[in-house]
């Protein structure tokens, strides 16, 4: 997933990320977009952003097939667990290791995080390539709530977090609806309130 040019996607409810999601041209030595690199990708969610487990369809099975409410077609989501991506596996996915997410996340209703984090009896998460996975945002990310992304010593993605100094200067996504709320500064993102 390959962005080019400035996008913006605004959601009422939530965004859920389903794949590795980079911006297209120049990045520096360290890996973060340079700053003549003129691709962006803001995320503006009124629910959550979430990286979702493909694992979770796993465990929805009616018959040795995926469940499929009526009237609708079940479209898998993530890469494919096999080369043979017949109907038998179409349904067994992964994400990457390592996942990669580079935009401007802002949050208004919950926060940034990841589907199925927690380790249990039943529906652990599935990791790409054995415990831990890791997760690369190369961005801002501003969040009514902490998210949880991963549960230390346990499971979910170790995270591994860059600010993108681009997102610091002229317009920034997450103006749209918040109408302010959340305002840039030096040091990232904080929360303004009025003096009133």
């Amino acid at each position: 997933q390959v962005i080019k040019g400035k996008i913006t996607v605004v959601a009422t409810g939530n965004i859920w990320i389903a794949d590795s999601t980079v911006v297209d041209g120049e990045h520096d030595a360290d890996g973060k977009p340079s700053s003549d690199n003129p691709n962006i990708l803001g995320l503006i969610s009124q629910g959550v952003i979430k990286v979702i487990d493909p694992g979770m369809s796993d465990y929805s099975y009616v018959d040795d097939k995926p469940v499929e409410p009526n009237n609708f077609e079940y479209v898998p989501i993530g890469r494919p667990d096999y080369d043979d991506d017949d109907d038998e596996n179409k349904h067994k996915r992964h994400l990457p290791d390592l996942m990669e997410v580079e935009a401007a996340i802002t949050v208004g209703g919950g926060g940034w995080g990841a589907e199925n984090v927690r380790r249990s009896p039943y529906g652990d998460r599935k990791e790409a390539g054995g415990y831990p996975d890791y997760l690369i945002v190369r961005g801002t990310i501003a969040e009514a709530i902490r998210g949880v992304v991963g549960l230390i010593g346990s499971d979910g993605y170790i995270k591994h977090y860059y600010l993108d100094e681009r997102l610091l200067q002229g317009v920034l996504p997450g103006d749209i609806w918040l109408q302010g709320k959340y305002i840039p500064a030096p040091a990232g993102w904080h929360d303004y309130r009025p003096t009133e």
